[in-house]
């Protein structure tokens, strides 16, 4: 197992050594702690920690209690409808086709929460029409937009993993 160290630098002593407790402290339990040393170095302190990381955290990462997402082009294990699964093929072909234009998740984000408009490719206007939609599909969409991960991870699955619509 590696051993890796943490430099610490301060003029006095009880600083250092609540920097070392602090810094132990926000990375527990991920480190287990193997030495600290300290020497004056160029008339400060300097305290180094030397840590390894804790038995649980090592290799896979299933370990760590944290359930683990899939990064983008990962294979989903199961097939769950998303959030924007719920929205008319209207919306979802308006993100398709701005995606195309070339436009960035947080341009599409900003362009769900303008108002609707049916010429809204020409117009610059919203492509979402929050008002006909259905109260379960609304409270989705609390803030009546299309947040930029959840725009990032639908077109992930749906578009580019899938070859497209």
């Amino acid at each position: 197992m590696e051993i890796r160290s943490h430099v610490i630098d301060s003029k006095d002593a009880n600083v250092a050594a609540r920097s070392v407790c602090t810094w132990f402290n926000a990375m527990r339990p991920k480190v287990e702690l193997v030495a600290v040393a300290q020497m004056f170095f160029e008339g400060s302190l300097r305290t180094t920690i030397f840590w390894k990381r804790a038995a649980s955290y090592v290799g896979d990462e299933a370990n760590s209690g944290q359930k683990l997402r899939p990064k983008t082009g990962e294979k989903r294990v199961t097939r769950k409808l998303l959030k924007i699964d719920k929205l008319p093929n209207s919306a979802r072909d308006a993100i398709v086709e701005l995606r195309r234009q070339g436009k960035i998740w947080s341009q599409i984000d900003h362009i769900s929460s303008l108002p609707f408009s049916e010429n809204w490719l020409h117009d610059g206007a919203g492509f979402v029409n929050w008002e006909v939609l259905p109260a379960e599909v609304l409270a989705l969409f609390s803030s009546r937009r299309l947040p930029k991960a959840s725009l990032h991870r639908w077109y992930d699955i749906r578009v580019e993993q899938s070859g497209g619509l």
